[in-house]
């Protein structure tokens, strides 16, 4: 449960359902938000993870007292402090900002399955070993599940030939994968306040992509992000995204050789030919 400021009321959270708690704390160095993500119904601790860049404040705390001040400063709709084995993490990282993790880079392996030429043993690479990238979308363990998934439809349905099994699977999963690394570095990256005014530039253009994906759905594709989340194919995705940005790309050039075309027009006309003739 949590407490409703506006209310003073405590409301109670569903478990099948993910909240963002933000803190009463509105500088940006001490602005915080806890992420909650789905549970079992029947599970009753929720976890929340925190996500902020090295400088912030929370990786700066130097002792429990510290630490139970700010948390219970920033989060007044909790009913129950933070347990200190909670709070001991944090004050960790500031002794040793080493210990602080940070998301990787996304990235993949173009090459998911071979058999090994000396012993002919087939090797396949599915999950993180295929591919990583930080969870701004949530796929990580979809895009597991679903190379588990097409594994086992290929067994079931390939003879016991090893060599079609792994060309097979390399051709299903391969484009997929590179297809998702793409799209979770471009899709929604600014969700962790690190970069303002580029998130505000981000949001822009996300906002024009939803509105003429509605105005001109046989043009214009909607966002990646929402794409995803429909649990469209991630290859279909890319190559959508694709097709509308250097639909956007052309229109701006377009209109750039345009404008640049009317100007010099107009200020030759502004300007008398004598002009000209003066300065030859």
């Amino acid at each position: 449960k949590v407490k409703d400021l506006s209310t003073q009321k405590l409301v109670q959270t569903e478990p099948n359902r993910a909240y963002t708690l933000r803190s009463a704390a509105t500088q940006r160095q001490r602005n915080i938000r806890l992420g909650f993500l789905p549970v079992a119904p029947s599970v009753r601790i929720r976890t929340a993870n925190v996500i902020k860049p090295k400088n912030h404040h929370v990786w700066k705390l130097q002792s429990l007292d510290e630490a139970r001040a700010f948390f219970k400063s920033s989060f007044p709709q909790l009913p129950k402090p933070f347990a200190d084995a909670e709070l001991e993490p944090f004050v960790q990282a500031a002794k040793n900002p080493d210990r602080i993790a940070s998301f990787p880079a996304s990235r993949y392996s173009p090459i998911v399955s071979k058999v090994c030429t000396d012993k002919k043993i087939p090797c396949l690479l599915l999950g993180d070993a295929a591919s990583a990238f930080p969870p701004d979308l949530g796929q990580g363990v979809n895009s597991a599940l679903e190379d588990v998934l097409v594994l086992g439809n290929l067994i079931n349905s390939q003879s016991l030939s090893q060599q079609p099994l792994t060309d097979a699977f390399q051709k299903e999963r391969a484009p997929a994968n590179k297809a998702l690394a793409k799209i979770v570095r471009c899709a929604f990256p600014f969700q962790y306040d690190q970069a303002p005014l580029r998130s505000k530039i981000f949001f822009v253009g996300f906002l024009t992509r939803l509105l003429l994906s509605r105005l001109l759905p046989f043009l214009i594709a909607p966002p990646a992000a929402l794409a995803v989340l429909k649990g469209e194919p991630y290859v279909d995705v890319w190559r959508r995204a694709e097709r509308t940005t250097w639909l956007f790309r052309s229109i701006f050039f377009s209109a750039c050789i345009v404008s640049s075309f009317f100007f010099l027009t107009t200020k030759q006309r502004l300007i008398p030919p004598s002009f000209f003739s003066f300065v030859a």
